[in-house]
């Protein structure tokens, strides 16, 4: 195989002479067979020498011409990194101010129903004083009833508006009822919900800081790939 290369690189050095300038090599004379065919030998050895003293020189300025291009790239890939890194960090802090909002609304709401709940509880307190004071005077009549034999008729209207009025009480007392154990329900559910958002807060803080610790250190591994190819490139 050496032999066949050597062949073929005198076949070329003798169809173009001009080779030997362009590699250096040296033209000796060709005045007689046998230096003809040393000189032959020496100078396809030369040849072959050159070549692949060429081809290191070029080989090792590829080589040295990659490394800067590696670590720029390289930076580049750790830019681009920490550009997502900081653009989740963005997100998680959007999410966790949705979740903080979400947890004062459902406060707020609850605050809100508390507030509607103590009403009706002050007016079920109130009607039933009402009730107690309707119960005292219907007694009162009907006790005047059995007393006042001439003012029967007067005395049994009296009593007949004041069961009347006993009623429609009552029947306040029983939405009043009705409004306070709805209120009671919805206190409960905004209890639940408010805990749970709480809980989902929580979480949402902890991927927030995780977010933004990893930004930090993706900024920092960017500016530290920076520093170390700006000193390789000086």
């Amino acid at each position: 195989m050496v032999n066949m290369f050597i062949a073929a690189i005198s076949l070329m050095f003798f169809l173009n002479p001009c080779l030997y300038e362009i590699f250096g090599v040296p033209v000796l004379p060709l005045s007689h067979k046998d230096e003809k065919r040393g000189s032959c030998s020496d100078r396809m050895n030369a040849i072959s020498s050159n070549i692949a003293i060429k081809a290191a020189e070029e080989a090792k300025a590829a080589q040295y011409a990659q490394m800067p291009a590696a670590c720029q790239a390289a930076h580049q890939v750790k830019e681009q990194l920490a550009e997502k890194a900081i653009e989740a960090a963005k997100a998680a802090q959007a999410a966790l101010a949705g979740k903080v909002a979400l947890v004062e609304e459902l406060i707020r709401e609850k605050e809100a129903v508390k507030l509607v709940m103590q009403e009706e509880v002050n007016s079920k307190m109130q009607l039933e004083q009402s009730i107690n004071e309707e119960i005292k005077a219907l007694s009162g009549y009907k006790s005047l009833l059995n007393v006042l034999s001439t003012g029967h008729h007067l005395a049994e209207t009296v009593a007949t508006n004041a069961d009347s009025s006993l009623r429609g009480v009552e029947e306040d007392l029983r939405q009043k009822d009705t409004l306070l154990q709805q209120a009671f329900h919805a206190v409960e559910i905004l209890t639940r919900d408010e805990a749970m958002a709480r809980n989902d807060l929580e979480t949402t803080k902890c991927a927030a800081r995780r977010a933004e610790q990893a930004a930090a250190a993706a900024r920092a591994n960017v500016m530290r790939t920076k520093r170390n190819f700006d000193r390789k490139s000086h």
